[in-house]
């Protein structure tokens, strides 16, 4: 298993509310929709 896979797994098992700065930035919405997926 990849490091983003294992990350991706961890995350499932342990809900927490993620804070990503700068909202209107185009790359930090493109990582909150890659963490929703």
């Amino acid at each position: 298993m990849g490091l983003i896979e294992n990350i991706k797994e961890n995350a499932k098992k342990e809900l927490k509310t993620i804070v990503l700065p700068e909202s209107e930035d185009e790359r930090v919405l493109q990582a909150a929709q890659k963490v929703l997926e």
